[in-house]
């Protein structure tokens, strides 16, 4: 905007409020000239800058003034504001434009050594209302888009800033923060301390935050000022110290500052307000507090400006929008200045948390299914050869278990939150459910093995190393190698939180190549392979036979995950087994193929 006028800024110097050199700021033409003697900072309690300039032409002093138009308006002489004027504000504040009010006091009779010294309070007094700065405050592109997919992710979005609260309301219903457009209540703060809650689009409608209770009010929105956030806070903190009860739900209007206003008004105000107007750096922390310590919401918070600082190191997750201040409070800075990046952070969250409970349930089953395997094999004093373990841990277990976290998230956020807790019932159920599938399989080919009328027992040497080539080994091992890989496929679950597995390209060209491998160390007889494996000759068609029950162990393995995903989402919202959609129903039959497979089990025993 400065740039516009023409006018250029000649010899800055940083002049300060001790700082005896001025910054010329000069005219086009050069006619014109005024030096910047004094600078007042912009200050986030007191919503308003000034500067101390002196004219060369008229030889003396000026403060010029800009801030918030009701700040300006309680400094300036009673007839320099008028009627008009204020209802121009509330007009274009209405309107979703954000408004800066002028003022300034032209003839400032202090001297220039007295005018660097004097109080801030003695300059900005007594000013001369000039006119108001309107700028568009036009919505990025990104935004509605953002707002809605939180909306139906039931992701609760509050809009907290310093700008006007009819601005702010405006801009809240334009992006959907306000969900409902013809019920937002506004506070405003009489010039007694009382506190009004009136309708944005009827001014004549005042009620009680206890009238919000009510069916008329229950679905309205609440607008909150800076004022009115402090007076009902001190109210509430009066009101715990004095320790009386609240009052009915009959009882006023309006709230002043006393003890007419308790803790748990204060709550039904966080659940209730999506905008917060006029607010300081320390309000925005406080309010992020308590969402979090009060009503036991995670938080996120994004912004851009120093005022953010205090609340993104308060939040759960901090994003800063710029790589200015904010940057340093702010756990994760965006690239992108619009707030699309909350998307990201929370799919990449949720991906991220799955993907390690994922991860952490694999590395539990490889070491039931290993613990499995050889505690069958110390019955009979034999074991696993070296190169054995080497192809298990080294060629399936350690890429697989690095390549399965590469899955990105899905691209939708989902109105569920993932489990967030490894002492939990769904991923307990899942380890213990799939633990039993495992050993219950290994089992049953141990036994099926034993069964057949060509095995040969392993007669134990005193030699450990000469009773690893066996049947019960080399069948054991055969069938654990599908284990490790089917089981690594079940525990890759894709949405809501993860895209499909397929689309993980590393992990599926190594999953596909170690199963083409495994399917070649199981089914073919290439002599060197047997030798360094130490393998004992088993019947093709045994094999075969063994593949298939392999198979079937995935299926069980990988329906009954699902069935658990299914009651995790019983669980998460507090369902009933009669609340189960058609497609969760579906999943639930796995647990009775469960049921199936293990009469299988039985039957080769």
């Amino acid at each position: 905007m400065f740039e516009s006028t023409g006018w250029s800024l000649e010899d800055q110097t940083g002049a300060s409020e001790h700082s005896e050199g001025a910054t010329i700021v000069r005219s086009v033409d050069g006619d014109s000239e005024v030096g910047l003697v004094r600078q007042l900072e912009f200050n986030s309690d007191l919503q308003r800058m000034s500067v101390v300039c002196s004219s060369p032409q008229s030889n003396s002093l000026f403060v010029v003034t800009k801030g918030a138009p009701e700040v300006v308006f309680s400094l300036c002489l009673p007839g320099s504001v008028t009627k008009e004027a204020r209802q121009q504000t509330d007009s274009l504040t209405k309107a979703g434009y954000r408004v800066l009010a002028l003022a300034h006091k032209p003839n400032l009779q202090l001297k220039w050594a007295k005018a660097l010294r004097s109080p801030r309070e003695l300059l900005e007094s007594d000013l001369e209302f000039l006119g108001l700065l309107v700028m568009e405050n036009r919505l990025k592109k990104e935004t509605p888009g953002t707002i809605e997919q939180l909306n139906s992710a039931d992701i609760r979005t509050i809009m907290v800033t310093g700008d006007h609260v009819l601005t702010a309301g405006t801009v809240a219903r334009k992006c959907a923060i306000s969900r409902n457009a013809s019920q937002l209540l506004l506070t405003t703060v009489r010039e007694d301390g009382v506190v009004c809650w009136t309708s944005l689009d009827d001014p004549s409608v005042q009620v009680s935050l206890r009238d919000f209770s009510l069916p008329k009010f229950s679905q309205c929105d609440l607008a909150v000022t800076g004022a009115a956030f402090k007076i009902m806070l001190d109210a509430a903190v009066e009101s715990s110290q004095i320790n009386q009860p609240p009052p009915s739900l009959a009882d006023g209007v309006s709230f002043s500052n006393s003890n007419d206003f308790t803790w748990q008004d204060w709550d039904c105000l966080l659940d209730k307000a999506s905008i917060f107007a006029r607010m300081s750096p320390d309000q925005k922390q406080y309010l992020i507090e308590s969402l979090a310590d009060r009503r036991g919401c995670t938080v996120g918070m994004c912004g851009d400006g120093a005022n953010d600082c205090g609340a993104l190191k308060s939040a759960h997750v901090g994003v800063s929008l710029s790589e200015a201040e904010a940057s340093i409070a702010a756990p994760f800075t965006s690239h992108t200045p619009n707030i699309s990046c909350v998307l990201d952070v929370i799919k990449e969250g949720r991906a991220a948390l799955v993907t390690s409970f994922q991860c952490f349930k694999y590395m539990a089953l490889y070491s039931v299914i290993q613990f499995t395997t050889v505690v069958q094999l110390y019955t009979i004093n034999s074991n696993l050869g070296d190169w054995q373990y080497l192809w298990i841990d080294m060629f399936i277990i350690l890429p697989l278990a690095i390549f399965m976290a590469y899955t990105g998230p899905y691209h939708k956020v989902c109105n569920r939150q993932p489990q967030g807790s490894l002492m939990s019932v769904p991923v307990l159920g899942s380890i213990l459910g799939q633990s039993i599938i495992a050993s219950g399989f290994q089992i049953a080919a141990y036994e099926y093995t034993a069964r057949q009328a060509w095995y040969v027992p392993l007669k134990p040497d005193s030699d450990p190393d000469n009773n690893i080539q066996c049947m019960e080994t080399t069948s054991a091992f055969h069938f654990s190698c599908f284990q490790y890989l089917f089981i690594v496929v079940s525990f890759s679950i894709s949405k809501p939180f993860r895209k499909p597995m397929i689309t993980n390209v590393v992990f599926t060209v190594s999953f596909l190549v170690l199963l083409g491998l495994t399917c070649m160390l199981v089914l073919t007889d290439i002599p060197w392979i047997v030798n360094l494996f130490q393998f004992s000759k088993l019947p093709i068609d045994f094999r075969i036979t063994l593949v298939g029950l392999a198979v079937v162990n995935f299926a069980v393995s990988w329906l009954y995950e699902r069935a658990t995903v299914a009651l995790e989402l019983c669980w998460s919202e507090g369902q009933s087994l009669s609340d189960i959609t058609t497609k969760q129903g579906i999943l639930l039959v796995s647990l009775s193929f469960l049921a199936c497979s293990s009469g299988f089990v039985w039957l080769l025993r």
